[in-house]
């Protein structure tokens, strides 16, 4: 029955994914197939291979939940995607008139400024540069600052963004664009930061679309995906060497690991022998456990995980005693479950919406995601044509890939909402306001179409 599930929710998504396709005009450069893709593995490919585990630790009469849970969030999504109309966001006030691209690139220099502002200032507050840079991922104080001085690096995303905007219309802004990029990949190479990684050959991809007013040909993006898979699992592997200091042993032994066995010791080492964490689809069985759970042994939480976004905004530096009304519900999902959503390994996006209010808030919820994901593609299809679209689907569109293993775009609003949507919102509405020295013409929406050898041409309406 698990791999019959398997198969049957692929053929789904694939017809999904087609439908879409069809709707996007081609454009295969959209949120969505990224999140298709990452659901059908999680929920899946993910749950055929763990289903062994979670019979063993969850019991089998789980597992039927589990499927239903996976079509209802599905069914949500497809709701929520459907019901949006790319053409009726150009009525937004950021896409009402062009933007002016010098402003869209000073824009994009500030959020730079400002990100390694606050990075230079969190590792002088964390001891300096040898003391920061003594483990992999950083040393740093966190408790010694702020969340904003802590994320202010983040602020590289959006600037970057901006930059590939201005970038559109003057090609003078690709050069900061190039740099900043490279710089901003580099570092988090340097810390093994797998996620900066990550979003920086997505950005990469989604620019070099932009910038030739074209989609890449398939094998391109092919060839992309698999490369960075690649490359990311060896930072996986590897990162614990990225200090200060190192002599690369991680990188050494799986460089000259001579057979399999040697490479299955390295990653055991490396992830965790088995036993009182899962080392394979752990994700998963989380979430099966959640479902096991709930409403039985822990009650539902009634969307309560949300009322903490009234005051979360308030530092603890400030706030020192600011209380956590998680605090209680993540007990109980530690005694019922031996984990909960703040214990590192998440219960997947479906796992959070069912602890809400069960198939209820699972459905309404998914709706929201799939709206959520419209109106980035919508920004997507917008932005061969008009640069403030492009900044915002760039910024907002590589996360996505990861997004059914997190716990929803509501859940991050506090990073979502002081790094991402307020540093767009005002440097678009500067950009787009009108001034003597602005451009005044009107631009046409652009969509990309398939024409003969591959999908890379465009129409412009």
């Amino acid at each position: 029955m698990e791999l019959i599930f398997a198969v049957f929710l692929t053929i789904v998504v694939a017809l999904l994914a087609s439908s879409a396709l069809r709707k996007a005009r081609g454009n295969y450069l959209l949120s969505i197939f990224l999140f298709l893709f990452s659901f059908v593995s999680l929920y899946g490919y993910a749950l055929y291979k763990a289903s062994p585990t979670i019979t063993l630790v969850h019991g089998r009469d789980v597992l039927p939940l589990c499927w239903l849970v996976v079509l209802v969030g599905l069914g949500g999504v497809a709701l929520g995607y459907t019901s949006v109309n790319p053409r009726a966001i150009l009525g937004w006030p950021h896409l009402r008139r062009p933007p002016d691209d010098n402003r869209l690139g000073i824009w994009g220099l500030t959020l730079i400024f400002l990100a390694w502002l606050g990075e230079a200032y969190f590792i002088g507050r964390s001891g300096g540069v040898e003391a920061y840079f003594s483990r992999a991922r950083g040393a740093g104080a966190v408790k010694d600052v702020t969340a904003y001085i802590y994320g202010a690096r983040w602020l590289m995303v959006p600037g970057i963004a901006f930059l590939v905007g201005a970038g559109m219309g003057r090609r003078f802004w690709r050069i900061p664009a190039v740099v900043a990029f490279t710089v901003f990949l580099g570092y988090n190479l340097v810390l093994g930061q797998r996620t900066g990684i990550f979003l920086s050959a997505l950005m990469a991809l989604f620019t070099y679309a932009y910038w030739r007013r074209r989609l890449p040909r398939p094998h391109i993006i092919v060839a992309a995906i698999a490369a960075s898979a690649i490359f990311m699992g060896f930072v996986k592997l590897t990162r614990g060497d990225y200090y200060i200091g190192t002599d690369f042993s991680n990188v050494n032994r799986v460089l000259t690991a001579p057979t399999d066995k040697a490479m299955q010791e390295m990653i055991l080492a490396n992830v965790g022998e088995p036993g009182g964490s899962f080392t394979e689809g752990s994700e998963i069985v989380v979430f099966a456990g959640f479902l096991r759970a709930i409403p039985e042994l822990v009650d539902f939480d009634y969307f309560n995980f949300y009322s903490s976004f009234l005051y979360v905004w308030i530092p603890r530096v400030v706030w020192p005693g600011r209380p956590d009304v998680t605090e209680k519900k993540v007990l109980e999902l530690e005694a019922a479950v031996g984990t909960s959503y703040k214990s590192g390994t998440t219960p997947t996006l479906l796992g959070m919406y069912y602890l809400h209010l069960g198939f209820i808030s699972v459905f309404l919820l998914s709706a929201f995601t799939g709206w959520y994901l419209g109106v980035i593609d919508a920004h997507g299809q917008l932005g061969f044509s008009q640069p403030a679209a492009a900044a915002a689907f760039i910024l907002f569109a590589p996360p996505v890939l990861s997004m059914p293993i997190g716990l929803g775009p509501l859940s991050g609003l506090p990073v979502l909402l002081p790094f991402q949507l307020v540093p767009l919102l005002v440097g678009l509405t500067w950009a787009c306001w009108p001034s003597s020295r602005s451009k005044r013409r009107q631009w046409g929406v652009l969509v990309p179409r398939a024409t003969e050898g591959d999908r890379r041409g465009s129409e412009v309406r």
